[in-house]
């Protein structure tokens, strides 16, 4: 997913990643929240972040902090999501619509 992610965000003008273009199965419930799961350790772990910007998240590659980073004040921050069934629908049916496809391919 990492990859994913910074590829993705070269081909787009502001660098950025529609988080839920990004994560989003239309044909998994599950792969969304797999797909959530692996992101959340991305972001933790630095190599990714989630701005907003018009009520839209998005991700941007990053390059984990250093220890001095964390030295001058920088703060882990940790959300909670969740995530039901007739949610899943609704986000699929607005951020895919129309059978777009995710941006993460079908897992076997």
């Amino acid at each position: 997913m990492r990859e994913t992610i910074r590829e993705s965000a070269k081909r787009d003008v502001q660098g950025r990643v529609n988080l839920f273009q990004l994560v989003l199965n239309p044909d998994s419930f599950s792969q969304t929240v797999e797909n959530l799961f692996d992101l959340s350790f991305i972001v933790k772990d630095g190599f990714a972040e989630v701005v907003t910007s018009d009520g839209v998240a998005h991700i941007l590659p990053a390059k984990p902090p250093d220890t001095q980073a964390y030295s001058k004040g920088l703060v882990k921050k940790q959300n909670i999501v969740t995530l039901d069934y007739d949610t899943w629908e609704q986000l699929c049916a607005r951020w895919l619509p129309n059978g777009a496809r995710p941006i993460l391919p079908q897992r076997r």
